[in-house]
């Protein structure tokens, strides 16, 4: 045998070419994930199983990735996992498909596999039916096998018609290979074309369905159900306040005014030469209820979809008010579970407070300030009776996420409350409808349950939340902290009167004070929005009369016991950012 004839020899122990091959291979991995979505999208029963997977891999992740990933990717983190899944599944499927085009079962294996993975996921996950998060993935599992050998078979059918060899005397005419050759391809192409635009659309059905089938209808039925309701505002409105004025802390350049001016014989009696050079810096006392009015300022009221979302939640719960209940159990004199309609008969409050996430950075935006109504959560935990030595709640939700606070926290009088409502509104299903946890003063990994379904009062060594195994602090006090808004990190602005302005926030604590530096001159005091709470944050602003050049801006709060936020910087990890927050700017003629 002639070497030309051994290396055909040894081509044809490929059953189909490469492209063919790795083709097949893709078009059934998305087919596979296609039809995983149109059954998540039948029932909520049914889990998509790109999701269920996401959470598994979400559950296992070291603390260390989750907090990079925050950092790096902040609310887009979600999305970036379930895309990243979709992408490996992809590709995946072209690296089983390489070595199918010799040994064709390579590529059914590893979609089993797939299928068990997938089946396994989705049961364990807790809103699905174990019996329905199998289905989907052997079902699954099995149609992107079915996908795979039909492709396979038109292949390797196609190169066969091919490969058929003339007798001696009948010679095959050489445009007519060629014809055939070009048919076969197209014919091949043409079905892998029509099978990745249906599990394209296969996959954008699911989610059509999934949206659909949400629970907006039951939220406009709670909407009915708080109307009318009486909603009491607390009347503890403030913390105790130092004995000094604000404006009698305040330093001369920010108060001084013609008038205090004439009035110091001093001042009248000093040479014009040396008199204090004008501050470029500038308040007025409080006059503004909120300064709203300045551009690219946070919001006194964070709207519902600039709020910020950081969860472990991939697919956001759908609970029907009617289905929910919430079990409140553990050191308690007699177990409770409270439905909906029982746990707003007991008497809703309103406050606003500000929330934080662990991982907001110095300067940074997951941090916003709602007006919530709910239950107080005293008042949910007298239902049960809470033991003395009951030192920990933890609040658990549907999806099996956990977070855990002192007792104390919420019967030392600050607002801490069973929340159904937000900015107006039942609570949006991102942000835990029909019911989740509030606690002034407590950053989120702590306290803000979403979804919550369970209650349960244990001591303080007894449990840890979700985070703490994963590096963060087991106590999570928001520390006082504050933000520059207006204007913007290394942006040019004109010369001239500009303002400084932003937000400044310690909950539980209040914002007595706030103070602005430019440069190197004195801190100024800030002027302040009306304190609508303690537990609400506080926009500020200066106006600065700003001379050409570099600048450097940087501020600072003083919360209600007299504390000002340290100018030392550490991290997010493990309990919270702190340092002042400093930009550049630059002024400059237009």
């Amino acid at each position: 045998m002639s070497e030309s004839e051994t290396a055909v020899s040894g081509e044809r122990r490929a059953a189909i070419s490469p492209f063919q091959a790795i083709s097949a291979g893709i078009v059934a991995a998305g087919g596979a994930l296609g039809l995983s979505e149109i059954l998540s999208g039948l029932s909520r029963k049914i889990p998509s199983l790109v999701v269920s997977v996401a959470e598994e891999i979400v559950d296992i992740t070291p603390g260390f990735i989750a907090r990079w990933s925050i950092d790096t990717l902040g609310t887009a983190q979600k999305p970036a996992l379930v895309w990243g899944i979709v992408i490996v599944s992809i590709l995946l499927g072209a690296v089983l498909g390489w070595p199918s085009r010799k040994r064709w079962w390579v590529m059914p294996a590893g979609l089993e596999v797939f299928a068990v993975v997938g089946g396994w996921a989705a049961a364990r996950n807790p809103l699905s039916s174990d019996g329905l998060g199998w289905m989907s993935g052997l079902l699954s599992g099995a149609f992107g096998i079915a996908v795979f050998m039909s492709l396979y078979a038109l292949a390797l059918f196609s190169r066969l018609s091919r490969e058929e060899e003339p007798s001696e005397d009948e010679a095959r005419p050489v445009p007519m290979v060629g014809r055939g050759r070009f048919n076969d391809r197209r014919r091949f192409v043409g079905a892998v074309g029509i099978m990745a635009g249906a599990s394209l659309a296969g996959g954008l059905l699911g989610r059509w369905l999934r949206r659909r089938d949400t629970v907006e209808g039951a939220r406009e039925g709670v909407a009915e159900a708080l109307q009318g309701r009486t909603i009491a505002t607390p009347t503890a409105r403030a913390t105790p306040r130092p004995t000094e004025s604000a404006s009698e802390s305040a330093t001369p350049t920010a108060t001084a005014t013609p008038e205090a001016a004439d009035a110091d014989p001093t001042a009248e009696a000093t040479p014009e030469a040396t008199a204090e050079p004008t501050p470029s810096v500038t308040a007025e006392p409080v006059r503004e209820p909120n300064f709203d009015y300045i551009a690219g300022i946070a919001p006194l009221i964070t709207p519902n979809e600039d709020f910020y979302l950081i969860d472990t939640a991939l697919s956001y719960p759908q609970i029907d008010p009617a289905d929910w209940s919430l079990r409140i159990h553990g050191m308690v004199d007699q177990e409770v579970e409270i439905s909906f309609d029982e746990l707003l008969d007991l008497g809703l409050v309103r406050e606003q407070v500000t929330l934080s996430c662990v991982s907001n950075r110095v300067g940074g935006r997951l941090v916003g300030n709602a007006e919530w109504v709910g239950v107080p959560l005293a008042t949910v935990l007298d239902q049960a009776g809470v033991q003395p030595r009951a030192t920990q709640i933890v609040g658990r939700s549907v999806d099996r996420w956990t977070a855990g606070f002192p007792t104390a926290v919420a019967l030392d009088g600050r607002i801490a409350m069973v929340a159904v409502q937000m900015n107006g509104e039942p609570l949006p299903i991102s942000h835990g409808f029909p019911a989740r946890l509030v606690v002034a003063g407590l950053y989120g990994y702590v306290s803000a349950t979403k979804w919550l379904s369970d209650i349960e009062l244990t001591t303080w060594e007894a449990f840890n939340g979700y985070w703490i195994p994963r590096g963060w602090a087991k106590e999570g006090p928001i520390k006082t902290q504050s933000r520059i808004d207006v204007p913007r990190r290394d942006s040019t602005i004109d010369p001239g009167p500009t303002a400084i302005a932003g937000v400044a926030w310690a909950p539980s604590r209040a914002i007595e004070k706030v103070e602005v530096q430019v440069n190197d001159e004195d801190w100024v005091e800030a002027e302040l929005s009306r304190e609508t709470t303690i537990n609400s944050w506080r926009q500020w602003m200066v106006t600065w009369n700003a001379t050409p050049g570099e600048h450097q801006v940087r501020v600072r709060a003083t919360d209600g016991t007299g504390t000002t936020q340290t100018s030392e910087i550490s991290n997010p990890a493990p309990d919270g950012a702190t340092g002042w927050h400093t930009i550049q700017v630059r002024a400059d003629e237009a």
